[in-house]
């Protein structure tokens, strides 16, 4: 009887253990169903939108048929009307894209016009402004040398043109002499041929004549910025007299040349055509500045700008 509920117990244990795989068994069969099912469902509302999309595909294609023959009824209508006039239309057409070609071609020159004039107006405004910036400079540096004696040094400004005055006074005396009766103002010639310039030096070149006492009038001209250089009037043996300063002038600006952009020559001798032809291969800018009725028209030719010196800048 031990024997018997001994082996009893054990079958009872196993049956429990198979039980309980079974429990187990199903627990994961269920599961798996619900997994099925999730993926059915997604599945099927997949299907459902391929579906959807293929009937969209199928609309689409019928009516791009439809479009394709409702195109092909159009065009042909057309061909129909517009055959008898079709070479007039063809000649119109063509007629009409040169106009269009031509309207564009002037539209476009009118445009390039105007920005070449735009750009040349702003240009000109730009040079306006640069010599305003050099006139305001030029009468900075005159107001500042006002009072001042030729002993002062000069102050040099950056970026203007660096001019040196040579004027020949015998020559410029006896032409305000002859035409208007009176005397030039070295002070207005010395403002005419600086302009909005840097000043570098100023020479007279006066001929001092023993008889005469010229000592108010070169102290006038040192007081307003001139270097004066003298020499005594000569007298040859036959009574005739001998003085100029052509050579001496010459040599002044053939020595000064290099710390000079601008060579202004106050003289209308027309000895001085050589030098200034020696100024310019030098690359240098000679100007003259002279009574018109006095000036040899060589030297005119010859220098880069005249100055004509009018009866406004007689006393």
């Amino acid at each position: 009887l031990e024997d018997q509920s001994s082996h009893l117990n054990q079958h009872v244990l196993d049956l429990v253990y198979q039980c309980r795989n079974l429990q187990q068994q199903f627990q994961e069969q269920v599961n798996e169903n619900q997994f099925l099912k999730k993926e059915n469902r997604v599945l099927k509302e997949q299907v459902a939108r391929y579906e959807s999309h293929e009937l969209v595909i199928e609309q689409l294609v019928e009516e791009k048929r439809i479009l394709q023959l409702d195109l092909a009824e159009v065009r042909s209508k057309l061909e129909r009307q517009l055959s008898p006039h079709m070479e007039w239309d063809k000649a119109a057409l063509v007629a009409s894209f040169q106009s269009l070609e031509q309207s564009a071609d002037q539209a476009q020159y009118v445009f390039d016009r105007l920005c070449l004039d735009l750009q040349e107006h702003l240009n000109s405004l730009q040079q306006i402004n640069q010599d305003s910036t050099a006139n305001l400079d030029w009468i900075q540096q005159r107001i500042s040398s006002l009072g001042n004696s030729s002993n002062k040094k000069v102050s040099y400004t950056p970026n203007l043109p660096r001019v040196g005055i040579f004027v020949d006074v015998q020559n410029m005396f006896y032409a305000a002499k002859d035409r208007y009766a009176g005397r030039l103002d070295y002070i207005k010639l010395l403002d005419l041929m600086v302009g909005p310039r840097q000043l570098t030096v100023a020479y007279a070149y006066i001929v001092q004549i023993p008889e005469i006492d010229q000592s108010s009038f070169v102290s006038l001209l040192e007081h307003n910025g001139y270097t004066i250089r003298t020499k005594d009037l000569r007298l040859r043996g036959d009574g005739s007299a001998k003085g100029d300063w052509d050579v001496g002038i010459a040599v002044d600006i053939a020595m000064m040349l290099d710390s000079l952009d601008v060579v202004a020559l106050a003289s209308g001798d027309g000895d001085f055509c050589e030098l200034a032809e020696l100024v310019k291969r030098r690359n240098k800018r000679i100007e003259v500045a002279a009574f018109s009725h006095n000036t040899s028209m060589d030297l005119i030719r010859s220098a880069d700008k005249f100055l004509p010196i009018s009866n406004e800048m007689i006393i």
